[in-house]
């Protein structure tokens, strides 16, 4: 079964600085369904994530695409690259994790990280440390 999907922005902070997001939101998928954060590599944005969120979004999750502070020169989120590294970006994530879960929607026992190059080092970092919160991971490279 596949489902229709919203896109909405949805930012959220971190110590003073603004993190941007886009959430994929499956319709009819369920009251609470699970949630996958996609973290992007070096140099990437939100959008690096955009076909793995499409399809995960159809298939009934909801998914959860954001640009690491600093983490591009095209970054929609606050911060340099030259203040970036992957101890900033793992608090990034963790502040998104955070706002994920309260999210009304999403089952916060199924919440998966899935991350490319850098950011599958941020996630599995971030799954190490949060493996109570964490269902599963997925990295490439």
């Amino acid at each position: 079964m596949t489902y229709q999907y919203k896109e909405e922005e949805l930012g959220v902070s971190r110590d003073g600085k603004e993190i941007y997001g886009v959430v994929y939101i499956p319709e009819g998928a369920g009251e609470k369904m699970p949630a996958v954060i996609y973290s992007h590599g070096f140099g990437g944005t939100h959008r690096a994530g955009d076909d793995y969120a499409r399809y995960l979004a159809q298939r009934g999750y909801v998914v959860y695409c954001f640009d690491f502070c600093g983490g591009a020169p095209g970054s929609r989120s606050d911060g340099s690259t030259l203040e970036m590294s992957i101890f900033t970006e793992q608090a990034d994530l963790e502040a998104v994790m955070d706002m994920v879960q309260g999210l009304d929607y999403v089952d916060d026992d199924n919440l998966f990280l899935m991350g490319t190059s850098q950011g599958g080092v941020v996630s599995a970092i971030t799954a190490a440390e949060h493996e109570d919160e964490v269902a599963g991971l997925t990295l490439s490279h």
